[in-house]
């Protein structure tokens, strides 16, 4: 093999190599995001937060999260509601007898 024959296989093979990494760079860019938007987002909200923005923008979302519907939720929530809410209480103050 002569000396340019060797540069243009050289050439065609650096060319092809840059053509597949371009390739692949393009394919990078299409590709979908694995994560919801609102679960990249977890941390700014509490989880109730969280349930009115997924009931809002993302119901199909809601439902997956929950496992149940909206109504089934709140149905639950307000039945232990009485036993998980947070109460006011006046704490006596002991005296001591000096």
């Amino acid at each position: 093999m002569n000396q340019v024959d060797r540069k243009r296989k050289l050439l065609l093979t650096n060319a092809l190599i840059v053509h597949f990494i371009d390739e692949d760079d393009d394919n990078f860019q299409n590709k979908r995001k694995w994560a919801k938007q609102w679960l990249l987002q977890r941390r700014k909200y509490s989880h109730m937060n969280l349930l009115r923005e997924l009931q809002s923008n993302e119901p199909a979302d809601y439902k997956n999260y929950l496992r149940m519907e909206n109504h089934t939720f709140y149905e639950l929530l307000n039945l232990v509601r009485p036993y998980i809410e947070k109460e006011n209480t006046t704490k006596a103050f002991l005296q001591r007898n000096d």
